[in-house]
């Protein structure tokens, strides 16, 4: 509704219904998670309050309910994930730190739909949304290495990419990633060696000092998991003894 006023009372509306209801509410989720994103970059200050509130409030609910579709939501955020608006971009890092902080919810499964955009997002003007999606970032990270099945695919493209942006704080995080990811992945990784080989060596020259030492983790790494694949591959392959002659 274009006036302030409606738009803030079906806010308060919302919230004072969501507040009986509660767990109800989650059959709803996208449709008034839809309707948060888009007043999250209303201009109205009473309008973001009631809001704010409602998110809230609507945080706790998926957070205590156990029949909260993750599935479902997903594609809903991550059509949303490359949205250039400030306060859009926090009320998405938000969520996604939220839904990762429940540990019924497997985040690390829907990684391909949202990490792309998370890292676009690092090289935002604002320097609190870089903060918080670094943090965000930081969070899911240490969730894939307790992750027993990780689709590391997207993941490692993802990083690739982002290892040439022109964002120092973009490049230094995607390169920062990949020496824990290598360790964790072991073998998984190797069919993805040759680009991330490259985006390493790219690195290694650089001017920026955290730069060239962030490549040089992940160069280890995948330098130490090599010799490691190359030692068993000849292990395998080596040929079984020549057995004595009788009498000899």
């Amino acid at each position: 509704d274009p006036d302030p006023r409606v738009r803030y009372t079906a806010c308060e509306a919302l919230y004072n219904i969501a507040k009986v209801a509660r767990s109800s509410c989650v059959a709803h989720i996208n449709e008034i998670f839809d309707g948060l994103f888009k007043l999250s970059a209303d201009t109205d200050v009473q309008v973001q309050n009631g809001m704010q509130l409602l998110d809230r409030l609507m945080k706790d609910v998926v957070t205590e309910s156990e029949a909260f579709d993750l599935a479902a939501f997903m594609p809903l955020l991550g059509e949303r994930i490359y949205v250039s608006n400030p306060f859009s971009r926090q009320f998405l890092v938000g969520w996604i730190s939220t839904l990762g902080s429940v540990p019924d919810l497997d985040l690390v499964a829907h990684l391909p739909v949202f990490l792309d955009g998370l890292f676009h997002m690092l090289a935002d003007a604002n320097r609190e949304i870089r903060t918080q999606t670094f943090d965000a970032l930081n969070q899911l990270l240490r969730e894939i290495g307790e992750a027993e099945e990780v689709d590391y695919a997207p993941l490692f493209h993802v990083l690739v990419t982002h290892c040439s942006s022109r964002d120092k704080f973009t490049t230094l995080t995607s390169l920062s990633w990949l020496h824990p990811l290598i360790s964790h992945a072991q073998a998984l990784m190797l069919p993805f060696c040759a680009p991330v080989l490259n985006a390493v060596l790219s690195s290694l020259s650089h001017p920026e000092e955290e730069l060239r030492e962030a490549a040089a983790r992940a160069d280890t790494s995948l330098r130490a998991l090599l010799h490691q694949s190359n030692a068993a591959q000849f292990e395998m392959g080596a040929p079984a003894p020549l057995a004595h002659p009788a009498g000899a």
